[in-house]
Order: C-alpha cells, then structure tokens, then sequence
C-alpha cells in the first residue's frame, strides 16, 4: 500500500441543492472503521474514468489484484509514536503483507480542515513542518485548493493540487458504492503525467478506491470488507451464536436465558440497518435480503456483539 495522505474514514454526509451532491463536513467524521486493502500494479487499459455529476465508474473488471494488508481508525493514545505529533487527534494505522513495518498517519482535523502532520513506521519518523491540507471544510462539489508542505530535515516542497471533480456510483470487483464522490489530486514535485484519483463513499463516508496514473505505469488500491470497530465479536464461548453462515432464509440466533437482549440490528456492509427488531428473537427471516455480506448487531445492557454472515 502507498504510504501518503490516503484516509481510511468514516462519516455520515449532508446535502445541498435539487442534485444531492454530497458535501464534507468537519462534524461529518467518525472513527470506527478497519477494512482490507486490495493492490495491483501496472493493470493494462486502466483509466479513472470521467469527471463529472452523476458518473458511473465501472472497476468490476480490474485484474490482478492482491490482498496487500490493512487500513484502521486507531486511537490516537494506542500508537508507538504519538509524543512525535502532538497536535494529532485522527490516526490511520496501516499494516502490510509483505512484511513491510505497520505504519501510522498522524492527521488533525478542526472546523475548517483536515491537515497531516506526518507519519511513522520503525524505519522513520516522518514530521511536516507546514501540515498538508487534505479537506477544506466544506468541502463541495468543484471545489479545488492547493497547500504545500515541508518534511522536517528535508529541502524538497511538497505541493498538492486537490479537486472535488465528480460523484456518482462507484463499481469494484467486491462491491458497488452509491452516492460516491471523487476527488483528483497532483503533486507538483512529479510529472505533469502523474495524477492520484480517490473515490469516497457516503452513508457512511470511507475510503474505498485509490489509483495513481503515469504515462507508462499505474497504481489501485481498493478497499472492501469494511468492519466496525468497538464491537466484539461472537466468540466460541459467548452466550450468542447465529447459524447457518452463509444462510438462505432463516437465520438462526442462540441465546442463553439469563442473556437480556435490547436489540437486534443487521446491517449491510455500507452500515445502512436492513432490520431493527427490541425483542429477543430465535429466528430472523433473512429471505428477502439481496446477496451478500451482513453484519448482525446484538446489544445487552452495555454491550454490543456483533459478527459478519453472508446471504446466499
């Protein structure tokens, strides 16, 4: 995985005017999501596709591609390195298959913008003397900014260039996004040719696709099988057990007696609730629900326990 701004990101989104065009809030944030990072290099015919409302982006086909490691929201109190950036309050940890150290990327976010202070890995500390901007709140459709940036010890200046340059529907081979806004970024150290593109997606908002385009070479990221975080999951001996998984209809859910159940929540791997039931259950019909990968939420008292299934 590429080690620069790239956020993995969660938030809920508002609107404006008659098209829905989503628009980014500082208030919008919240931290409580982990997802696989999916990479390949070099895919022939890749192209981001056009700018523009309402556009369709269509990944389905992109291959190769490896599972490259992890992207997490970790907290801040949590990492090896967090004397180095103290201004920092959003840190995206990010580990790696191929052995590569586990790296943090120390962000701060205000009422204005969102701006990164730095990085570290066992191999480096990383620290800007100016923190590069990577949103202006609000951060609209069209909008474009520039900021620069400068690694302390280091003489080179990092420029970016960043716009808001289309939202529409985003296609990958795991999954397809609604409500997707992309954003068109280049850094003026490298070639003119050099151009990152990074889908996101809302309700809530992630991370879900990055690429890097050169005359002669490129670069995907994509992200899938987003998870919660601070949710624990049914363990083999935790008075909750659903089966069967992967299920067809019926859903089966084992509860202890002494177990009081608050809630019952299934969600879809975008978050959006797809049942809500307060009464404790021992079957939920599950027939109706497309294809796919769920998450079934149980809460008692304080605790919450939840685990992934798939709907054949």
């Amino acid at each position: 995985m590429k080690k620069n701004y790239m956020l993995l990101i969660a938030s809920s989104l508002s609107y404006f005017g008659a098209l829905a065009q989503p628009v980014l809030n500082s208030t919008d944030f919240n931290y409580k999501y982990s997802a696989n990072v999916y990479s390949g290099n070099d895919i022939p015919g890749l192209s981001a596709g056009k700018a523009g409302a309402n556009k369709t982006w269509d990944f389905s086909a992109i291959s190769p591609l490896t599972l490259g490691g992890t992207s997490s929201i970790v907290p801040k109190e949590s990492t090896p390195y967090q004397s180095s950036f103290p201004l920092s309050n959003f840190v995206v940890k990010s580990t790696y298959n191929d052995n590569s150290p586990t790296y943090y990327s120390y962000n701060t976010i205000t009422t204005t913008k969102l701006e990164s202070e730095g990085g570290a890995d066992s191999d480096a500390i990383s620290q800007e003397v100016d923190h590069l901007t990577i949103f202006e709140f609000p951060y609209t459709y069209g909008k474009t900014f520039t900021d620069s940036s400068q690694d302390v010890g280091q003489s080179s200046i990092e420029t970016i260039t960043a716009t808001y340059d289309g939202y529409g529907t985003l296609i990958t081979p795991y999954e397809t996004f609604t409500n997707v806004i992309r954003v068109k970024s280049q850094d003026t150290r490298y070639s003119s040719s050099s151009i990152d593109y990074i889908w996101y997606s809302a309700n809530p908002f992630k991370t879900l696709m990055f690429m890097t385009l050169v005359s002669d070479a490129n670069y995907v990221e994509i992200y899938t099988d987003f998870t919660t975080l601070g949710l624990k999951d049914f363990a083999a001996n935790s008075p909750v057990r659903i089966y069967p998984n992967p299920v067809n209809n019926l859903l089966n859910v084992q509860i202890e007696n002494k177990l009081v159940i608050d809630k019952i929540t299934i969600t879809n791997a975008l978050g959006k609730i797809i049942i809500e039931q307060k009464e404790a259950a021992n079957q939920i019909n599950v027939e109706n629900l497309a294809s796919g990968l769920y998450f079934i939420e149980v809460v008692s008292g304080n605790e919450k326990m939840q685990q992934k299934f798939i709907k054949k």
